[in-house]
């Protein structure tokens, strides 16, 4: 789906316009969309009491519209006008039609215990005060009842955007409403899938309201997210004769003393997602205890002195390398980096270690023979740009197309809607995915599962694409399984075979 930036979203209107609708039809759709989502998602009912907080602009006329709606389904709402009387038409006539169909209109300029009654004993509140031309802070008065509003236990939808979200940039000001649901209309927009919008936003589903989808399909964007119904294109069929060396060999450089782990998830994922054969270097004094855990690998052990000599013999004949997971920090492991950045001619994953031994000197990327695909966390990219967090994540889609840019690398930027950017200028976000993700190994199968899909065949950006979503996917069957605060990172590799079972339609 594509994401439109708030002037594209506009644009996209007039053009839709000119075809004949009006805007007041437009509103009405989205209104009517409003009510509906509340009723069907967020499970309002005839008991339920809804507040709708609307702006004077045409945010404000979708919530009448919706309160009208409410109302009309035998729903109780009060639309209250929280910044003053409509000054458009179309929110006008919405008002009136609104008033007109039963819905009782508040008009109160200030804070008061009326609005506070109501607010606090409303089972939903539907923000509809700010759309997509929001920029700035609220005003006093707004802040005070997003303030209220974020404080009881109303669950609150949001209409387009959180009021107090700027809609491009994602950036909050002094305060914003925090939605359970916010509802957007024909695209996304960057503020959904940024930080720290996304975190306002909660649930975001998309809406159509009557603008043509050849309308939406011919619009720029920004940027879009990954479809997973195309993704089932990108792999490969494995033929009936087919053989481990036929179904992709890779190389994974990674674990150390103390870190094993990350090397056992990231070629358990591998397997797991379909390479023919996995080929392991590591420090010896690991070799017994990864071979006894994953008999399906082949061992490279190395004991310091033949540390090269190992690498380069488990770099022939492979399709692609991943380097990095819980490879450590060591002058072994710069070593063991910087000669498979220089030397590889095959595709190169760069996760964890890899990344952080090279940030004194980033611009070996540049040095390498062949595509190079690197997949930081938020601190990681920190690191290698000399920034701190908070500025990779208010910029994420920004520092991950730049850096591609000036690298010539795809970037992965892990964390809440990965980022996926290539040298070309193009990027992604990646839909699936939670929160019980957030666990120490994750990253480890993310790059187990891009080498691996690489190693098949699949080109680097298309493998980095289909990873993160495949591997968001798992983790949201783990999450199902599991649940976000017991689920681990090895229930992610569990769930693969079941991923590209529904993803791929894989045999």
């Amino acid at each position: 789906m594509k994401i439109l930036t708030c002037e594209q979203t506009r644009a996209l209107e007039r053009n839709q316009i000119e075809r004949g609708s009006t805007y007041f039809q437009l509103m009405n759709n989205a209104g009517v969309q409003v009510g509906k989502t509340l009723i069907s998602q967020m499970k309002a009912n005839s008991r339920s009491t809804v507040a709708v907080l609307c702006g004077k602009g045409n945010n404000g006329g979708d919530g009448f519209i919706a309160a009208q709606y409410l109302c009309s389904q035998g729903i109780r709402a009060y639309a209250l006008l929280v910044d003053g009387e409509p000054r458009t038409e179309d929110s006008m006539q919405a008002m009136e039609q609104a008033e007109s169909g039963g819905v009782e209109i508040v008009r109160i300029w200030e804070y008061s215990q009326r609005v506070k009654d109501i607010i606090s004993t409303a089972d939903y509140v539907i923000d509809a005060i700010y759309g997509i031309g929001f920029k700035g802070g609220l005003s006093d008065n707004i802040r005070i009842i997003a303030d209220l509003v974020n404080s009881t236990h109303s669950r609150v939808l949001s209409v387009d955007i959180p009021s107090g979200v700027n809609g491009d940039t994602g950036t909050v000001g002094n305060t914003a409403f925090r939605a359970e649901l916010t509802l957007s209309f024909s695209t996304l927009k960057p503020c959904h899938v940024l930080y720290p919008a996304m975190d306002y936003c909660g649930k975001t589903v998309v809406a159509q309201v009557g603008i043509n989808k050849g309308v939406i399909y011919d619009s720029p964007y920004l940027t879009e997210t990954i479809d997973g119904s195309r993704l089932r294109s990108f792999l490969p069929k494995k033929e009936v004769s087919a053989n481990k060396g036929t179904t992709g060999t890779l190389t994974v450089a990674c674990g150390s003393y103390g870190m094993m782990g990350a090397a056992q998830m990231c070629i358990q994922a591998a397997l797991r997602s379909g390479t023919g054969l996995v080929k392991s270097i590591l420090p010896s004094n690991l070799y017994p205890i990864l071979a006894n855990n994953i008999p399906q690998a082949v061992f490279f052990p190395y004991t310091g002195t033949d540390t090269i000599d190992m690498l380069k013999k488990s770099m022939e004949k492979t399709k692609a390398v991943v380097a990095g997971c819980g490879l450590g920090t060591t002058t072994k492991s710069k070593e063991i980096t910087e000669y498979i950045i220089h030397n590889s001619t095959v595709p190169v994953v760069l996760d964890a270690d890899a990344l952080n031994v090279i940030s004194d000197n980033i611009d070996i990327l540049k040095e390498a023979k062949s595509q190079t695909i690197i997949t930081p966390h938020p601190g990681e990219m920190a690191r290698l740009l000399e920034t701190n967090v908070p500025m990779i994540q208010n910029n994420r889609l920004t520092v991950a197309t730049e850096f591609a840019k000036r690298y010539n690398v795809i970037v992965v930027l892990k964390g809440a809607y990965t980022v996926v950017a290539h040298p070309n200028g193009r990027s992604v976000v990646n839909p699936t995915g939670n929160n019980g993700m957030a666990k120490a190994g994750c990253g480890d199968v993310l790059a187990g599962i891009i080498g691996s899909l690489i190693s098949q065949g699949v080109s680097p950006f298309n493998a980095a694409v289909s990873g993160v979503y495949c591997h968001g996917y798992a983790g949201d069957l783990a999450r199902e399984k599991f649940g976000s605060m017991g689920m681990l990172s090895t229930d992610i590799i569990d769930m693969l075979p079941k991923c590209m079972q529904d993803i791929y339609l894989v045999d």
